[in-house]
Order: C-alpha cells, then sequence, then structure tokens
C-alpha cells in the first residue's frame, strides 16, 4: 500500500519534502498550522471551519466543503485499487477534520487537491515556484471569481500572513510569496 503522500510526490515529479511545504503553506494561512483549530464566527461563538486547512462542515452554515473533499479521498483510494482507512468512516460521521490527526488531515487535503478538475497546472506550479499561493486562492479557499476584488483581498492576506511565515526546514531555497 503506497501512502497518499508519497503518490502526490511520484505523480507530480517532487519529493515528500515539497508536500510538506505545499501543506504546511496552506496550513498556515487557515489555521496558523493548528490541527484542532476551530473557526471564530464573526459574531462570537463558532463558524464552520475546522482543522488545520479550516475545511467547512454540512453545519453552522458551512458549505461542507469537508464531506466533499472526504468523497474525493474515498474516489482517490478506490481508483488506487487501495483500501479505505480505518479512521475515514468515523471522520465521514463526526464532519470535524480537527477531530483527525494532522497526518490524516493533510492526506485529505492531498486527495482534494489531487482529484479537483483543473488542479494539475496549480500544483505543478506550486512546486516549481515554491509557492502555493495560486493553489489555495483557486483550489483549496477558491471562495471568488480569479481578478475579482474578494480574490485580490484573499491575495493579499496570504501575502501579509507570509510575512510571519517560518518555512519548514529544506524550503528555504524558495522566496515564498
Amino acid at each position: 500500500m503506497i501512502g497518499i503522500k508519497k503518490w502526490f510526490a511520484d505523480k507530480y515529479k517532487t519529493n515528500i519534502d515539497v508536500v510538506d511545504s505545499i501543506t504546511h503553506q496552506i496550513g498556515y494561512v487557515e489555521s496558523k498550522n493548528v490541527p484542532t483549530a476551530k473557526q471564530k464566527a464573526s459574531g462570537g461563538g463558532e463558524g464552520p471551519g475546522r482543522g488545520l486547512y479550516q475545511f467547512e462542515t454540512s453545519t453552522k452554515g458551512g458549505s461542507g466543503a469537508f464531506q466533499t473533499a472526504l468523497n474525493r479521498t474515498e474516489n482517490l483510494y478506490n481508483k488506487l485499487g487501495q483500501d479505505i482507512p480505518g479512521w475515514f468512516v468515523g471522520a465521514r460521521s463526526v464532519d470535524d477534520a480537527s477531530e483527525l490527526t494532522e497526518t490524516q488531515q493533510q492526506e485529505v487535503l492531498l486527495c482534494d487537491l489531487a482529484m479537483k478538475s483543473g488542479s494539475d497546472k496549480l500544483i505543478t506550479e506550486a512546486i516549481s515556484t515554491g509557492s502555493a499561493k495560486s493553489l489555495w486562492l483557486q483550489k483549496h479557499w477558491a471562495g471568488a471569481e480569479v481578478g475579482s476584488n474578494d480574490f485580490f483581498k484573499k491575495g493579499a492576506q496570504w501575502d501579509r500572513d507570509m510575512l510571519t511565515y517560518v518555512p519548514l526546514k529544506g524550503d528555504e531555497k524558495w522566496d515564498i510569496v
């Protein structure tokens, strides 16, 4: 059984350190890399985002992006002819990414990104440039049309967050933007 991270690295002709860097950048912008993070709602209380990558639940006004990501995870496992991991069933019923381990959350993110239509080009760009900004904007956050004011506002958020980002060991060679 090949691990999803290794499969992802092989598919995109890179190494595991680069894959970790991409997911670490996305996690930093979403939750400052806190696996148990729960989104704070603007009016108080909790919002729908959960975990490292702030996958939205189906409740609390969320988009259900976590369930969609789990569907893509299951589809990729099936495509690869691998058994679905034991933690998967619980993840689907709990509908809260923050209940998964950091490794499990990373696996869901990688499956989600790899199975999204049109993401190959953006994944390849993230690998070649060392910045996951476009990948995050268009395939993970994906909350506004490319070129819109909201899209540029979120891009500016990425830029601000990257001012305090501490790269993982091994990705210092990249000038992360």
